[in-house]
């Protein structure tokens, strides 16, 4: 993702970029070439005000605060930055996002790809290595059930949270680095 975001010959021109819809669907089919389950991408500036991606496409309040949040925390002096993302728990498009800030003729941009966050109850069942009931919950909030084998949370056919009977019988856990989750085994 870095080396794509970073490749000056798509955003070296930002005006452009911003107003040609056919570079920025041209960037949309080779990022779908990389990452075939995006469900949206755009480039935000530090205020999360949308610059490009794809046509249409809503930042959402909370996209908005974690574009903001990224490129405060943004200095070109220090590479690493520990963005950690989480579900956006928005009525029928639940979706997390991959963030990466990017410097572009000195001006501070935010990268950013939707997936939608069902592709984590397939990651969770294609490696569910027990028979036991397993999920992916918020690590600071961790009786709040975000994705199980089958469901994300706003499909869930049960309750949000696990009940105290099923917080008694968890057998193990394990953080998911990068992120703010973790999976909870019972």
């Amino acid at each position: 993702m870095s080396a794509i975001s970073l490749d000056t010959s798509w955003l070296s021109n930002l005006p452009k970029f911003q107003n040609l819809d056919s570079l920025q669907e041209n960037m949309r089919d080779r990022l779908k070439l990389y990452f075939p389950s995006m469900y949206a991408f755009s480039i935000a500036n530090e205020m999360g005000e949308h610059l490009g991606g794809d046509v249409d496409l809503f930042i959402g309040d909370v996209c908005q605060s974690d574009i903001t949040h990224l490129a405060s925390i943004f200095t070109p002096e220090v590479p690493y930055f520990d963005y950690e993302p989480y579900i956006h728990a928005k009525d029928g498009a639940y979706h997390f996002d991959v963030m990466i800030p990017i410097l572009v003729e000195g001006q501070k941009l935010v990268f950013f790809m939707s997936f939608k966050a069902n592709i984590l109850s397939r990651i969770l069942k294609d490696h569910v290595i027990s028979e036991h009931e397993t999920f992916l919950v918020r690590k600071d909030v961790p009786d709040l059930i975000e994705v199980t084998t089958e469901h994300v949370r706003d499909t869930l056919k049960r309750s949000y949270k696990l009940t105290p009977e099923e917080l008694k019988t968890v057998g193990a856990t394990a953080l998911v680095d990068h992120s703010r989750w973790k999976v909870v085994v019972l």
